[in-house]
């Protein structure tokens, strides 16, 4: 059964806002759905029950209780991999304060500790690299959490969640490109038309179209000589009609009920359907509005009434 959510303070929202801002697809997102923080001054997210008995010194925090639930699965293991994290912590201090009462400083100082005992602990390779590029991320350390990411994906290439590890490695540097390229690669290694694979392609499109084209047009579907010589897209980022029926796919995997689908769903639709995309704006801004977010509310309902407008005059 899912823990229940509590009430988080404003003072705690900036600071897990602060050192958990990567966690998900957004700075200062929900940890399920990736939904971004409420602005300063709105009612916050709610910490995770669970995390305040565990008394984590940083909760996680979700946008409403129905993401807890749905998400809960994965929480639980991240749950797992933190007992874990805390036990080997525990381990090395006990090693460092060792290691220093024989006067061996040099050898064994807390961080090479700490280190060994992550790896003593680990009962996966894989998911003590994914684990330790977490932490370099959440530090600021984006070389790194590359870079373990990277160790990850050669040790078993076909498990999709390192793949998600790299590319949020990526879009902390700033490195759109290659962040959608790792996003797509993470989707094809998902069950198609799950919330996993559904998220992955949200995150790999949302990518693609930050990322700055060469022509300066910032069209997604540009095929000038010099937006050619980029990285090729996926096949449903060829052109508009496929990006259509891809959106079509997101929203069916996560029951329409993702503000962030809706919005893809209605950009896919923008030039091809004004009708459509507008509704799909407002769908977003009634699921934002739900989710507490009145920036991305705001935002979208402008979309929606843009595409009106588009559509009256067409």
């Amino acid at each position: 059964m899912a823990p229940k959510l509590m009430t988080m303070s404003s003072g705690d929202a900036r600071l897990f806002a602060a050192m958990w801002g990567l966690q998900g697809f957004g700075a200062g997102s929900c940890w399920g759905c990736g939904a971004p923080a409420p602005p300063p001054g709105e009612k916050p997210f709610s910490k995770c029950g669970a995390c305040v008995d565990k008394k984590y010194s940083v909760p996680a925090s979700f946008c409403s209780p129905g993401c807890l639930k749905h998400h809960w699965p994965e929480h639980r293991k991240w749950h797992k991999e933190k007992e874990r994290e805390i036990a080997a912590q525990k381990i090395a201090t006990q090693i460092s304060k060792t290691s220093r009462s024989v006067g061996e400083d040099d050898v064994c100082d807390a961080k090479s500790s700490a280190k060994y005992a992550r790896e003593l602990e680990a009962k996966d390779e894989y998911e003590r690299l994914e684990a330790v590029a977490d932490r370099e991320l959440s530090g600021g350390d984006y070389k790194a959490a590359v870079k373990l990411a990277k160790k990850a994906i050669k040790l078993e290439p076909d498990r999709p969640s390192a793949h998600v590890a790299l590319a949020n490695a990526y879009l902390a540097s700033n490195d759109y490109l290659r962040a959608s390229h790792s996003a797509a690669a993470a989707m094809e290694r998902y069950p198609p038309d799950t919330q996993c694979w559904a998220g992955s392609a949200r995150f790999a499109w949302a990518t693609r179209r930050q990322a700055p084209t060469p022509c300066g047009s910032g069209d997604i579907f540009c095929d000038c000589d010099a937006c050619a010589a980029l990285p090729e897209k996926p096949e449903w980022m060829a052109s508009p009609q496929a990006l259509v029926a891809m959106a079509e796919r997101v929203v069916a995997a996560d029951s329409a009920e993702d503000a962030n689908a809706w919005v893809m769903h209605g950009h896919a639709h923008e030039g091809l359907d004004w009708a459509t995309a507008a509704r799909s704006y407002t769908s977003a801004a009634r699921l934002f509005g739900v989710n507490g977010d009145k920036e991305f509310q705001t935002l979208s309902q402008a979309n929606a009434q843009r595409c009106r407008k588009a559509c009256r005059s067409c």
